[in-house]
């Protein structure tokens, strides 16, 4: 093989990487704005029949007492931001399943933690990761949002609290719950 043929192959397989990155976040986006949808086209037909749902309570709660509601609001960004740093990690994780045995999280109150097991322990390997970290620091979300990785070994993983694994198995990324 060529010099220029190992560099297109390598081009087209972080181009394929970043494909399935970006595929997993929009379909972590898509799964929120669906339940979103159909939350809101739920309340809305209930409301039309006279009946209250808690998205309506939450609504005229908030008409009656608008500062109730920001800390409520607060936290559904919160778990928005968790929900999308679970794709961001989950289609990382599975462009990367080559180098790895496993990968699973934890989130713990904004902070998510990022257990991977590599297949070789190697600064090669745990780079490809450490860039991800960088990137993500750039945002100002990582301050209130951390994202901390933890390079272990499966046995390690005993007593992590709500600990979910990330499927390494399926073309469209998903994570599974264990504990």
């Amino acid at each position: 093989m060529s010099k220029n043929e190992a560099i297109n192959r390598s081009s087209t397989t972080e181009e394929e990487s970043k494909n399935r990155q970006v595929t997993g976040i929009l379909m972590a986006l898509e799964g929120l704005i669906a339940e979103a949808s159909d939350k809101i086209s739920s309340s809305l037909a209930l409301h039309d029949l006279g009946e209250e749902t808690e998205f309506i309570k939450a609504i005229k709660e908030a008409i009656d007492n608008p500062m109730s509601n920001l800390e409520k609001s607060n936290d559904g960004i919160s778990k928005a931001i968790q929900d999308l740093k679970v794709g961001l990690i989950s289609s990382f994780a599975f462009s990367k399943k080559s180098i790895l045995n496993f990968a699973a999280y934890s989130n713990e109150e904004n902070a998510t933690h990022f257990f991977i097991g590599l297949k070789e322990d190697t600064d090669d390997n745990r780079d490809s990761f450490y860039e991800l970290l960088e990137k993500y620091e750039k945002y100002s979300m990582c301050e209130s949002h951390p994202l901390i990785f933890h390079f272990v070994t499966s046995d390690m993983l005993d007593g992590v609290y709500n600990l979910k694994t990330i499927s390494l198995d399926e073309q469209t990324p998903k994570s599974m719950s264990t504990k």
